[in-house]
């Protein structure tokens, strides 16, 4: 080896020396910064909003309760993924490891306040994680793969992903945790409930005792039957039964009229526990009311059942139903009831510090409630089917869709407000508002609120409890279902028309120096799109098919007041049907009232008369020749010392019943009571917002209008061109709510902020938030588009050459500064 090469092949290994010791000592010093990091929980989050960093009051809830211990059930393997109900999946990859890494910022928030305990797979006489998680009234759910039983039977798994929050005396459940965006508002939602629970429950402890008696009684009698009535319903081994000793019917029979003194003892005491129940509930909730009813339905079926097990007195009586069979349906039945009452329970358990939130119905508006009062009296309707067969029919599909309308607001109530936590309660027009209710919504009425239903809503807000208005000036029907030209033709598919409709927000409103106007506010670019239906011709064959329009009628606002919760943390909402809602002068000028503009259209929005095309192209046409007057105020906050609309008049009289027009004046101690209690001046806080969201009402009288059973016994021809127009009437509804479902989401999410806004939860309105947001595309001009384009063609070419000659002339100034 030369001279010079021995120094080179020096400097070489010294060099690898170096390298390797840089190395170790980097290795050293990260592990060393782990070390004296571990307890310290910190976390870089660069999305916007902060989605995964606890908010101030998610960190205020967690420390807020001393002692709170939540028990997390998660099955040891989850699915990879969850079908959904539109024939999809949905990923589940990584849901676990963020559900417990939320639960682990609130533990480290809380400072040792909040302590978690995961269930255990088998634990010693408490079963699986599964059958642990359903005794804990966990909603256990199924993945896309199936799996074979040791008998052979195909089954799909089920899992478990939840916990429950335990607190004192109370507690909450988390009963599927399959969200992830909204891990901080559900759990901080059940923080804030067990404190609000747990004050409250301590001041309703006989009504809950009673109520928890009576479900008790009633699980016993149940557990009692079940057991009594359980029999291998297996087929025997060889030959066949035709309902001899051996048939499970007759078994079944048998166990239970042996073991009746028994499960007699049991159930006897449900009649008990209900009489005992009955003054300390009755009337002073729904939650109380309804845990009662379904008792009372379960008793009913347990003495049902026992009946069928005595012999007749009279040898002569025959029972209609053969004991067997009645039987076989009636303890299945028992069961149901049994699982109603349980539910119905749970309900009043968690009532406590819920506040009510009422609902005005009456007015052809938003009500999520099935009507109390049969459609058709059934009398009647008997006694006119026997006189003329075509109007028993016509009555008989009137009644099928009174019941439809029926159950599509029941579960919309359960659906979006009862199965959330919600408490909901219906204020029907021409009544007092309950005392329990806590807030109004007025959700956007298509009818006139009487002078009584307006001093009601008058007095609500001077009491101080928030008051929640949605207006409804028009109604878009865009290809909507029209009856034919004759009597017998089918319906068509092209009534397009806007329609003002026949409210009184204006009026109501006034006197506190809200103005509602009546022009419709409309965008020429932000704006979401139409869903229309589309007869599509292809190899001769029609189809039809989905095409979403943009359209003007729907501006999405995207200014928002960062003071106030309800709108500090939205980013886009679209305002479908939109009109504008502005304070007046003279309430600007007093100082005394907060004025807050929440929510406005955007500056290429302009306002029109009701007199639009509605069809899209006719609509665009007419926005791109208009010049845009944006922003208008689509929604308005005031708080301040209101003044009475009614001062100085007379209360109004309560409104006469439709049945009894005749009905005597109400009762001189109620008027004078009215008299004492009405208020003249009041702090009072109101929100009104010009657009129903794309959430449109579902009513009988607006379905059915125009619907008399006297005109039906009298059999006017008219009468079967009305019903056609009430059967095209449930259906556009169908079809209007369809047209708009692709953004109902957000429209949800900004009611939901509502509901927590109204029952001073204003913490979690900022909160659901950080969830998913629909954000729609921007429209743009054919210019603008074009440089957009061009932009991206050329812009990342240049930028890559620029930093290659910078890189070129660095490179350079080294080597001339090395070779000097």
């Amino acid at each position: 080896m030369s001279a010079a090469s021995k120094p080179a092949a020096d400097s070489s290994r010294s060099s690898k020396w170096d390298a390797l010791v840089s190395l170790l000592a980097v290795v050293g010093i990260a592990i060393l910064v782990n070390a004296i990091l571990l307890p310290v929980s910190a976390r870089l989050d660069l999305t916007q909003g902060q989605v995964h960093t606890l908010s101030d009051p998610s960190k205020d809830a967690a420390r807020g309760l001393e002692g709170v211990t939540v028990t997390v059930y998660i099955s040891k393997k989850l699915p990879d993924s969850l079908p959904t109900p539109q024939g999809g999946t949905v990923s589940l990859k990584g849901i676990e490891r963020a559900f417990r890494d939320k639960l682990d910022e609130y533990a480290v928030a809380s400072g040792g306040n909040l302590k978690l305990v995961f269930a255990e797979d088998n634990a010693p006489g408490v079963g699986t994680i599964e059958e642990q998680a359903e005794a804990a009234k966990l909603e256990l759910f199924s993945g896309t793969e199936a799996q074979v039983t040791g008998g052979g039977e195909l089954k799909f798994a089920r899992y478990a992903l939840g916990a429950t929050f335990h607190y004192k005396t109370v507690h909450e459940v988390y009963a599927k945790a399959l969200g992830p965006g909204f891990y901080e508002f559900e759990i901080t939602k059940i923080l804030l409930r067990l404190k609000e629970k747990y004050d409250s429950a301590q001041l309703q402890k006989e009504p809950l005792a009673k109520g928890k008696a009576l479900l008790d009684a009633v699980k016993a009698c149940n557990d009692a039957v079940q057991k009594a009535a359980k029999v291998d319903d297996a087929a025997p081994a060889a030959g066949l039964s035709l309902g001899g000793k051996s048939d499970p019917a007759s078994k079944r029979l048998e166990s239970l009229t042996a073991a009746q003194e028994t499960w007699g003892k049991a159930c006897g005491e449900v009649e008990a526990a209900l009489g005992a129940a009955k003054p300390v509930l009755v009337g002073k909730s729904q939650f109380g009311d309804t845990l009662l009813a379904t008792a009372e339905q379960f008793a009913q079926v347990q003495k049902e059942l026992a009946g069928y097990l005595k012999p007749a007195s009279n040898p002569d009586d025959k029972q209609q139903v053969p004991p067997g069979l009645a039987v076989a349906q009636l303890v299945p039945l028992l069961e149901q009831f049994a699982a109603e009452v349980d539910r119905s329970h749970t309900n009043l358990a968690d009532s406590p510090g819920r506040r009510v939130v009422g609902f005005l119905c009456g007015h052809d508006e938003f009500c999520p409630f099935a009507e109390r009062e049969p459609l058709v009296n059934e009398q009647l309707a008997g006694m006119l089917g026997q006189n003329n067969p075509m109007a028993k029919q016509i009555v008989q599909a009137v009644q099928q869709i009174g019941q439809a309308i029926d159950e599509t607001n029941a579960k919309i109530g359960e659906n979006l407000f009862t199965r959330k936590g919600y408490a909901i309660a219906r204020v029907d027009a021409g009544k007092p508002i309950p005392a329990d209710v806590a807030a109004l919504i007025v959700y956007a009425p298509r009818k006139p609120l009487s002078d009584y239903d307006r001093y009601q809503l008058d007095q609500f807000l001077l009491s101080g409890r928030p008051v929640v208005v949605f207006a409804q000036p028009w109604q878009v029907e865009l290809l909507n279902l029209a009856p034919g030209a004759d009597v017998g033709q089918e319906l068509r598919m092209d009534k397009n028309a806007l329609t003002a409709t026949q409210h009184n927000l204006g009026e109501v409103l006034a006197p506190y120096g809200i103005e509602l106007s009546a022009k419709l506010t409309l965008d020429t670019k932000q704006v979401e799109t139409v869903r229309l239906m589309q007869l599509v011709n292809r190899g001769g064959l029609q189809f039809q098919t989905q095409k979403d329009f943009p359209y003007a009628l729907i501006p999405v606002a995207d200014t928002f007041d960062a003071s106030h919760a309800l709108s500090r943390s939205l980013q886009q909402l679209p305002m479908p049907w939109a009109t504008s809602v502005e304070a007046s002068a003279k309430l600007k000028a007093d100082k005394a009232f907060e004025v807050v503009p929440l929510i406005s259209s955007s500056r290429t929005s302009l306002q029109k008369t009701g007199d639009v095309p509605v069809l899209p192209p006719r609509l665009s046409e007419l926005v791109m020749g208009s010049a845009p007057s944006g922003p208008h105020t689509l929604a308005l906050a005031v708080r301040g010392p209101f003044t009475s609309a009614f001062a100085g008049k007379d209360i109004p009289a309560k409104p006469a019943a439709p049945a009894a027009p005749d009905q005597p004046p109400p009762p001189a101690d109620d008027v004078e009571l009215a008299k004492r209690t009405r208020k003249d001046k009041g702090e009072g806080r109101i929100v009104v917002i010009a657009s129903n969201l794309g959430i449109e009402g579902l009513s009988r009288p607006g379905i059915l209008a125009g619907f008399d059973m006297g005109k039906l016994a009298q059999f006017d021809p008219q009468v079967l061109t009305e019903f056609q127009s009430w059967q095209a009437g449930f259906q556009n509804w169908q079809i209007r709510i369809g047209q708009v479902s692709h953004f109902l989401g957000s429209s949800l999410q900004f009611l939901t902020n509502v509901m927590d806004w109204t029952t001073a939860h204003e913490a979690l309105v900022a909160i659901r938030s950080k969830g998913e947001t629909r954000r729609p595309l921007q429209q743009v001009e054919p210019a603008e588009a074009r440089h957009l384009r061009l932009g991206s063609l050329l812009v990342p070419p240049i930028l890559f050459i620029a930093a290659g000659l910078l890189r070129w002339r660095l490179r350079r100034a080294r080597n001339l500064s090395l070779a000097a």
